[in-house]
This record gives structure tokens, sequence and C-alpha cells, in this order.
């Protein structure tokens, strides 16, 4: 399973190339291996959608969607610099590999448990100047006499919203853990974290051939 819902893969490979169109030349049967690892990895059949951008020279895009899971890839020859034992800086080409995964499914149950943790506290706040404000009614009835001030209301609003806070949180996790649990259960979630994990191996294996 994807750690949190998120994944970020970072490669680099060194070019034999001396300038850049030879470099863009030599990664072009690479790219046509990675679109190759994307469709068989995320097959049609199975709901994801793959586009594919290559408006740039020497440089192509891909994002993987389907109803729970998104990934977006970037490939690209980049022009380095490294520095000889001598000092003399000498250029060379690299290919450069940027690959994230996404399961949607994490981040609407993080919003739902901070939802339910946002409403606690604001219950908590309502709850703490309620009762302030009820026992600030009890003590005008039995002495006739209002004494309090604004900095006494917040001081009832204030531990409210401290222990509203608190409950919503600890609600929101459990609420976290339930939907992330239902998840993991998910037979579409499950292929396409499975589905990511054997990309990433077909991308090492084809950035190692």
């Amino acid at each position: 399973m994807l750690d949190l819902g998120r994944d970020h893969r970072e490669r680099s490979v060194e070019l034999a190339a001396s300038s850049i169109e030879e470099a863009r030349r030599k990664i072009t049967p690479v790219f046509d291996a990675l679109k190759g690892a994307l469709s068989s990895c995320f097959p049609a059949g199975r709901g994801y959608d793959i586009r594919y951008d290559t408006s740039e020279p020497g440089e192509t895009k891909a994002a993987v969607r389907s109803a729970d899971f998104e990934a977006d890839l970037r490939a690209y020859v980049g022009r380095n610099v490294r520095y000889s034992s001598d000092g003399e800086p000498q250029d060379f080409f690299a290919l450069l590999v940027e690959a994230e995964a996404y399961l949607p499914a994490y981040t609407r149950a993080e919003k739902a448990g901070e939802g339910v943790a946002g409403l606690c506290a604001w219950a908590g706040a309502l709850g703490g100047g309620g009762l302030f404000v009820l026992w600030a009614w009890f003590f005008t009835r039995l002495t006739g006499v209002f004494i309090f001030s604004l900095e006494d209301v917040l001081l009832g609003v204030f531990p409210g919203i401290l222990l509203g806070g608190w409950i919503g949180h600890i609600i929101g996790r459990r609420i976290l853990r339930r939907r992330i649990a239902r998840a993991c259960e998910n037979e579409a979630v499950l292929h396409a974290s499975t589905s990511w994990q054997a990309f990433v191996e077909d991308l090492d294996a084809v950035l190692k051939g």
C-alpha cells in the first residue's frame, strides 16, 4: 500500500553523449520502454486512462488517472556540470525521471477527519460559552448582581475550544483509520497500489538496462 496515500520517486542516469541532440536520440528507446511499462501496469481494461505529452523535445510526460488512483511521470534530458580534479567545469547530460503516485481516498479520509475535528472545536466553544452563560444566569438570579466581563466570557469559551478540539482530534483520527482500513480493502485501491509498485520496479529495470 502506498505510504499515507502518496509516493514520490526520482531517478537519474548519466548519458554518454557529447551534445543535447545526441542525448535526446539516445533516450528515445527509454521513453518507449517507459510507455510500455505504464500500459502494462495500468491497463485500460482496469479503468486506467493514460495521457502523454511529448510537446517538448527530449521530454515525455504521462498522467495516469482512474477513480481511485492518480500518477504523474516526467522523463527528460538535463544538462549538468561536474568539476574535474583540477577544478575545471565539465558538462554532461543525464536522463532525469520524476514519478509520483497518489490515492485520493486517503485525502478524502483526512478531510473528513479534519472536518469532524473542526466541528467538535466549534461545539466545544459553544458548549463552553453556553455553560458560562448558564452559570452567570444562575449567579445573577441568586445574588441580583451581574459582575462578569468580556474576559470572563472568553475564559469560558477558550477551555471549550481546547476540549472540543481534543475530542475532535480523537474522533477524527478514528474516522481516518476506519476510512483508510476500508480503502485498503477496496480491490481497485489494492490493484492501483500493487500496479504502482510493479511500475517502480519496471522503471528501475528500464534505467539499468
